[in-house]
């Protein structure tokens, strides 16, 4: 009957460990899938909420909430400040504001994603290259023709080394011995990607736990002769 429990209890204390293993697993990817990008613009000197980039790293949508007072002409440049809602990070970008009037208002934002799906850059333009002129006052809408653009991370082919006017190319020194990049600018460090622990490296202890408690039980009792003694 010991040993019974014993096993009962052991196949239990695995399955509680692998269901709180996938329902971490499955709340880490949908907090990662979700994308909230606030985006404000430059009212009369101060940044006023516009809008919203909501949605997954593979489809962004942009919701407008700019109120009655439109969009700041008065300025050369339209400025818009994003905020990264998980990583609070900021972007300030800007735009000609000629070139938006001539494009009927209508511009675009571009998110760039690294390979681990996060947002390490937003671009910001008009979608016309053209200028008109400004004569003020100008009515703005309220819902410009915003399009939402996903640009991907992408690392280029390496080159191959040769022969180069006649002369054979130095061997490049082992991975172990190479100097990492000087972190000028366009260029991007490469840093060791962790490997994520498997089941039994994260749960050995309880595993080995249960394993003993198991041992324990099913060990055969004393002879009656040896406890009357």
């Amino acid at each position: 009957m010991i040993r019974l429990f014993a096993i009962a209890a052991f196949a239990v204390l695995v399955a509680l460990v692998q269901a709180s293993t996938q329902e971490d697993n499955n709340a880490s990817n949908s907090a990662a899938d979700k994308i909230k990008l606030l985006v404000y613009h430059n009212h009369d000197g101060t940044y006023k909420k516009r809008g919203e980039i909501t949605g997954s790293p593979s489809s962004l949508v942009y919701t407008s909430t700019i109120q009655d007072d439109g969009i700041d002409v008065s300025s050369a440049l339209y400025q818009v400040k994003v905020r990264n809602e998980a990583t609070d990070q900021i972007i300030l970008s800007s735009a000609k504001t000629c070139q938006l009037v001539a494009s009927n208002w209508a511009d675009e934002f571009r998110i760039h994603f690294d390979d681990q799906n996060q947002v390490y850059h937003i671009d910001y333009d008009a979608q016309s290259n053209a200028c008109t002129d400004i004569e003020l006052p100008v009515k703005t809408p309220r819902k410009p023709a915003t399009v939402v653009k996903i640009e991907r991370h992408t690392i280029g082919a390496k080159p191959m080394l040769g022969q180069f006017g006649g002369k054979a190319a130095s061997q490049q020194a082992p991975a172990q011995q190479q100097p990492r990049p000087s972190g000028k600018a366009g260029e991007m460090e490469e840093l060791p990607v962790e490997e994520e622990k498997t089941f039994f490296q994260k749960y050995w202890y309880l595993i080995l736990a249960g394993g003993l408690m198991l041992v324990n039980s099913m060990a055969a009792p004393p002879p009656e002769n040896a406890q009357r003694r």
